[in-house]
């Protein structure tokens, strides 16, 4: 399945109505995670064909000035990581650095290992979606 802008703005928009907003005064060392919500991704949006076996969880992440995330591999897991305070850098493995600015967004099919570095002088706060597989008992 292809996304659409649609799809694309549903997800924002369960993924911000699921960690709501972030205090702008929260004093910050390091990288913090603000907020975390998870639900079933059939419950969210039913019309999705594999819905049911998947979770869907968004994630508010706070990084102080020259904090970083550690480095990840989402192993399956599409992701949509957007900047909703202030900028940071994007460091793919095999790739250059990639900076990445207020209210611009990257997605990714899971395949990636990287992490984000926030370069700047100000906090950055990133809204991190993604769609994962359920775990088998």
């Amino acid at each position: 399945m292809k996304p659409t802008v649609r799809t694309l703005t549903r997800i924002l928009a369960l993924a911000t109505f699921l960690t709501g907003t972030a205090n702008a005064e929260t004093p910050i060392s390091s990288v913090h995670l603000l907020d975390e919500k998870s639900i079933q991704l059939a419950d969210a949006f039913p019309d999705l064909e594999a819905g049911g076996g998947y979770t869907f969880r968004a994630r508010k992440v706070l990084l102080a000035p020259g904090a970083n995330t550690e480095t990840v591999s989402h192993d399956g897991a599409p992701s949509i990581t957007y900047v909703t305070r202030g900028a940071v850098v994007e460091w793919r493995e095999g790739t250059e650095p990639q900076p990445r600015g207020l209210h611009q967004a990257t997605m990714d099919r899971g395949e990636v290992v990287h992490y984000w570095k926030n370069s700047g002088t100000e906090p950055a706060e990133l809204l991190i979606v993604e769609v994962r597989r359920l775990a088998t008992p």
